[in-house]
């Protein structure tokens, strides 16, 4: 791939967002290779969303030999890089075992991880819908964290809202996505949860906006965790 003048301006700069921008576009326009190669070059600059994304190459095969082993330790350093969705998809392979034997410490582990990134930086967590999704389902009865329904509640609402966000701007195939989350939502163990929240609906609203923090405007520019 020969770069262009923008692209030499941006490493001597080291720009490592215009890489992972230049992947995505040519990710869009279904160029696998060059968006492959975009990635690994924000990678290099230690872009958390290039190497999310440079690993989800590696995991599908798009752009370079699919390789799960090098997908998993892409994962895993740019969770060290602060990307929710590497972290997502880190705690999901070692919770379904996808490369082996089922590791469900590990995957709590990262999914904790998730979660303090949150806590310090929420306006990445309120954008970032799989994660929430995750960490719900771990904290549901039966999940790998210690249940807290409503922590789980809060995650699932965040997550609904981040689908139908994505389903409003023509990503008709997070609906998916959106229906699970709320199957989740039914569950009669939230039944207290949706009577507070009718409660703040007819109240003030006070109950409702500390119950769903407000949306500010963040956006991870790496690709959505898939299955």
């Amino acid at each position: 791939m020969e770069l262009t003048q923008a692209d030499k301006i941006a490493l001597t700069r080291q720009d490592d967002y215009h890489f992972c921008y230049k992947g995505i576009v040519a990710d869009c326009r279904g160029d696998a290779e060059e968006a492959a190669e975009y990635y690994r070059l924000g990678a290099l600059l230690g872009d958390g969303d290039s190497l999310s994304n440079l690993a989800l190459c590696y995991l599908y095969g798009k752009g370079v030999p699919k390789s799960p082993s090098l997908a998993l330790a892409y994962f895993q350093i740019a969770a060290r890089h602060g990307s929710l969705d590497a972290i997502t998809m880190a705690a999901r392979i070692y919770r379904r075992g996808t490369y082996g034997e089922p590791d469900p410490d590990l995957a709590a582990y990262y999914l904790l991880w998730g979660e303090t990134i949150g806590r310090r930086h929420p306006e990445k967590l309120e954008e970032c819908d799989f994660f929430c999704q995750e960490i719900a389902q771990a904290k549901m009865p039966g999940g790998i964290l210690p249940t807290d329904l409503a922590d789980a509640y809060r995650y699932l609402k965040l997550a609904e809202a981040g689908f139908q966000r994505e389903i409003n701007e023509g990503r008709d195939y997070m609906e998916k996505y959106r229906k699970e989350v709320e199957q989740l939502l039914d569950d009669p163990a939230f039944d207290a949860m949706l009577g507070r929240e009718r409660e703040g609906q007819q109240g003030d609203g006070t109950a409702c906006s500390n119950l769903f923090p407000r949306k500010r405007g963040w956006r991870p520019s790496g690709g959505a965790p898939s299955d």
